[in-house]
């Protein structure tokens, strides 16, 4: 059946539109005959699961409509999978994080329907010794998934690059080397147009013929050798990075935030591509390349520059009228609109923080979930703030609902109650000696420390269970006390003096909690930050601190790239430019800092 189905998908040139819908009939019929076959196998053997209907797609193509074939390679990818552990993929997983900006396997030009993806394997950068290959292999096969969920790219094919220099014979190297080409041979449904071994030495050259002796001959008659000279007679010079003498365009680093809140799972009931996400669909390149501490500094000075580019984000960041209703769905609603301090700031749907049930009474029939609230990713870990409104009267107990159930130790508030005679922000904490009650929530004052530019609350929380127990968390509320609405501070010391030790408190509180629950390496919860709107001067902070944060680990930042991603998950943030030229000032404030003059790289202390 399978053959005489693609038999007849075969149309000669030139026929009307009748043999096309016919093909695309044949094409769905064997669909469903591989849903069907997996089903039966599934039914035999526990190896097998449930898959969906873009799955089937996927792998009746790679072999060209044969069905036999397509099943052997669906069995021989998942059973890949589990070997190497790769079923559950979680892009906020630190490891993951941190393999992924490593570049050892990173993609260089993102495909179309007239041109392949590129990928390059930056072999020299594996040591045995010290990177996993497990962690490895969950980077790569993590971002072909990405590829093959469009069907532009899928069906380009992609072209990889092995860099292959300074790289020897040795039994780790080779090993790795042909632990990837056999993800691409016979365990991945994508498909292969060339692989360019670049950079191989002529004494080594016939050795690394044995890296590639597993490759079918068809694979194997389409391994080429080439040095820098001669590889952009392959692959354009636009499709290459600097590295290799290229200019490629193609920003990965955003493209890796935009898949962060995407939990790419292989799920039993749901199949190989069901994919839980918050569709960041705004989210954009801004073609701007990371900056090293000379071109910050320079940056910074370059005050038309820095307008230029805030400019270009407030054109990115413009919402049509047609799709306003479904960006910000909830905040849009009549009951939810009295929970708004702004109504001309919105919370985007997508990412919104939405309240449970279980806390509190719910006894009316509005939304009880919403809050404005908005879950902002940090530099190395997925939801790492939760940006917010300044509370009013109405939402306070919403407000510290939330503080419980998202596990939170920290709030930054960075408003005053009022500013220029008019109210900012409700009282939400008690003042010493009070106790204040939100519902199940019980809020006590613990003390107060008066520093310079903030004052530091410590606050405790408890919650009354249903057994009728008590549960209780310490809470630290730092106010900074130097910030003028839709203004900026008058330096950037005292900020960033207030996250290093904010961030130290965090990492610190938890780090106990973990020891007590003998739990390892958790995410740490989010920091909840505000001010009055929760855009501006919370944007400001959550940009400093992940570029700060970028350029300890990495010497470079990309200022105007982070600005993009976090209004992708908060509407608005950022309100002026001077808001945004203090991020560089801040930021080259701490490089400064932090960076010796003479070598340019980071000081040891």
């Amino acid at each position: 059946m399978a053959m005489a189905a693609c038999e007849n998908n075969h149309q000669p040139k030139g026929t009307d539109s009748s043999a096309s819908s016919e093909s695309e009939e044949v094409r769905q019929e064997l669909i469903q005959q591989f849903l069907e076959d997996i089903q039966t196998l599934q039914e035999m053997d526990d190896n097998f699961t449930n898959i969906n209907t873009q799955t089937a797609e996927i792998f009746v193509a790679a072999r060209k409509n044969d069905i036999k074939r397509a099943k052997t390679l669906f069995q021989q990818h998942l059973d890949f999978r589990k070997k190497y552990n790769l079923c559950r993929i979680n892009p906020n997983d630190k490891d993951l994080q941190d393999e992924l900006r490593s570049r050892r396997f990173y993609i260089t030009r993102l495909g179309d329907k007239d041109h392949a993806s590129v990928l390059l394997l930056t072999a020299h950068r594996y040591k045995k010794e010290e990177n996993s290959i497990q962690t490895f292999l969950k980077s790569m096969i993590f971002q072909l998934d990405q590829i093959l969920k469009d069907p532009r790219t899928r069906q380009s094919g992609v072209i990889l690059l092995i860099d292959l220099t300074t790289v020897g014979i040795t039994s780790g190297e080779k090993d790795f080397v042909r632990t990837i080409l056999k993800v691409i041979q016979g365990n991945y449904p994508i498909s292969v147009k060339k692989i360019l071994a670049i950079n191989c030495s002529l004494i080594l050259r016939y050795a690394a013929k044995f890296y590639f002796e597993i490759l079918n001959r068809k694979l194997r008659d389409r391994v080429v050798f080439v040095d820098n000279s001669s590889l952009k007679k392959f692959v354009p010079e636009d499709a290459l990075p600097n590295e290799l003498g290229g200019n490629s365009k193609f920003c990965y680093n955003i493209w890796l935030n935009k898949l962060t809140n995407s939990c790419h799972i292989y799920d039993v009931q749901k199949g190989f591509y069901y994919t839980r996400t918050s569709e960041l669909k705004r989210q954009k390149s801004t073609g701007q390349a990371a900056l090293n501490f000379q071109d910050l500094k320079d940056r910074t000075n370059d005050r038309d520059q820095l307008l230029e580019e805030y400019q270009e984000i407030s054109k990115k960041s413009r919402w049509d009228e047609e799709s306003k209703g479904t960006n910000f769905e909830s905040s849009l609603k009549p009951c939810n609109r009295k929970k708004n301090r702004y109504q001309n700031i919105l919370c985007l749907e997508s990412s919104r923080v939405r309240l449970p049930k279980d806390i509190g009474d719910d006894n009316s029939n509005e939304d009880c979930s919403y809050i404005h609230a908005n879950y902002v990713n940090g530099y190395s870990n997925g939801n790492a703030y939760i940006a917010t409104q300044g509370p009013l009267p109405d939402t306070m107990t919403d407000f510290w609902k939330m503080i419980w159930a998202e596990k939170v130790n920290i709030i930054v508030m960075l408003a005053r109650l009022y500013e220029n005679g008019r109210v900012k922000c409700s009282q939400y904490w008690p003042n010493d000696g009070e106790i204040l009650i939100y519902g199940k929530l019980t809020v006590e004052h613990e003390s107060t420390t008066e520093k310079e530019h903030y004052v530091l609350h410590k606050l405790s929380i408890y919650c009354e269970e249903s057994e009728g127990s008590l549960s209780t968390r310490c809470i630290y509320l730092f106010r900074f006390t130097s910030w003028p609405d839709f203004g900026i501070p008058p330096s950037a010391s005292p900020l960033l003096k207030m996250i290093e030790n904010i961030n130290h408190l965090n990492r610190s509180v938890n780090s106990s909690v973990d020891d007590n629950t003998n739990s390892k390496e958790q995410p740490l919860p989010p920091i909840v930050i505000h001010c009055s709107a929760g855009v501006g001067r919370t944007g400001t902070y959550a940009t400093v601190d992940i570029c700060c944060q970028q350029f300890a680990k990495t010497r470079k930042v990309n200022i105007m790239e982070t600005v993009c991603a976090i209004r992708s998950q908060r509407d608005a943030m950022i309100q002026t430019w001077q808001q945004y030229e203090f991020c560089y000032k801040a930021v080259l404030e701490f490089a400064e800092k932090n960076v010796s003059p003479t070598t340019n790289s980071l000081s040891e202390e």
